[in-house]
Order: structure tokens, then C-alpha cells, then sequence
């Protein structure tokens, strides 16, 4: 598109240049603009896409090209390579930048739609106990604790009414089966030979 633009221009007037710089100028402009107003919350977008580093990331684009599509007309020279060479290294550099931005924000948004589809199918979690040798100090009222009696068996403590949540790096992450947000904790094991854990299957 570019290429084919560049070949229109050249064959036309600057005052036609300079007209569609000024439009691919302002439609960034514009869209710089309605990503500061999602910024602030002066309109609010949707939450399943990071519209506002997008909107930005698009506008800064088009604002540089607005620039560069205005020089098309006008004859090169070394000084002004050199100027045309730091700008591309800035836009560039703020491209990336936005980028890395709304993959960030993307994230975020799809980590906690995750989480929340988790949540609301807790039951179907694997079921856990827990056998510890120590006590693990769980006080949610929610968790089931009981000392079991001494018959040879190290583990001690049993701490049932468990759902997995997860399991990463060795760590098993744990809520109680009617957890609810801001209510009940979620419980962080580390794996090993003081915890023992067994699983049932979910529902």
C-alpha cells in the first residue's frame, strides 16, 4: 500500500500530498484521542480487548506516517535522511513499547477470565485431603481439621473439605470446596515429605 501511494504522489501536485498527509495525520490524532479518553474512562470500551494501547499504538503509527507521507514531495537531502533516520528509531522504539503494553493488558484481561470461569466451576475440581505431619494452621472454618490418633502413622493431621485449584512449580494451590472471593483464603503446599495428598475426582 505504501509503495503504491508513494508512486501516486509523486506523480501529483504537493497540494495533494500535503492533503493526504493531513488526513492520515488526523485520523491518528483521532485515534490518540479516543485512547485517552479509554484511559481516563471518559468512554469505556469493552473489557475482552485492550482497546486503549491498540487505539495508541495505532494512532502513533499513523501520525508518523502522516509525517513521513508529507516529505514525499519534497527533495531529499542529507540532513534531512539523517532527521527521517531518529525519527524512525523513536517511532519504532514507542511502537514496541505500546505493543508490549497491550500484549501486557491482553493478559491480564485473559488471566482473569480464567480465573473466573474457574471459579465458577469449582465443584467439578479434584476433591483433596491432606495428611501433614505437622499442623498447617488452617483456620478457615470452611477446611475440615482433625488430629488422627497415634497408630504408627507420622502424618498426624488431616485436613479435608479441599479443592485443587492448581498446580505449578511444585507448589499445590488450594481453596476450600464453597470457597468464595473475599471471603476465603486460598492455600499455598509446598511439595514435600512433611504433606501427604490424595485426590479424588471432582463431582
Amino acid at each position: 500500500v505504501h509503495r503504491w501511494l508513494a508512486a501516486s504522489l509523486t506523480t501529483r501536485r504537493q497540494a495533494v500530498t500535503v492533503r493526504v498527509a493531513a488526513v492520515v495525520g488526523t485520523l491518528g490524532i483521532a485515534s490518540c484521542i479516543a485512547a485517552v479518553l479509554g484511559f481516563f474512562n471518559w468512554v469505556v470500551y469493552s473489557t475482552v480487548y485492550p482497546f486503549v494501547p491498540i487505539l495508541l499504538a495505532t494512532g502513533v503509527l499513523l501520525v508518523g506516517y502522516g509525517f513521513h507521507v508529507r516529505k514525499l514531495g519534497e527533495p531529499a537531502t542529507q540532513q534531512r535522511s539523517g532527521l527521517e533516520r531518529v525519527q524512525l528509531i523513536v517511532l519504532a522504539a514507542l511502537e514496541i513499547s505500546l505493543v508490549f503494553w497491550a500484549v501486557a493488558v491482553y493478559a491480564t484481561i485473559s488471566g482473569r477470565q480464567v480465573a473466573k470461569d474457574l471459579a465458577a466451576d469449582l465443584p467439578s475440581q479434584p476433591s483433596v485431603v491432606v495428611d501433614s505431619r505437622t499442623s498447617l494452621g488452617l483456620t478457615t472454618p470452611s477446611v475440615r481439621a482433625v488430629r488422627l490418633t497415634d497408630d504408627g502413622d507420622p502424618y498426624r493431621y488431616q485436613y479435608s473439605r479441599l479443592r485443587l485449584l492448581l498446580y505449578s512449580g511444585g507448589q499445590y494451590f488450594l481453596v476450600p470446596d464453597n470457597w468464595e472471593q473475599g471471603r476465603d483464603p486460598v492455600i499455598l503446599l509446598d511439595e514435600d515429605s512433611s504433606i501427604r495428598i490424595e485426590f479424588y475426582s471432582g463431582l
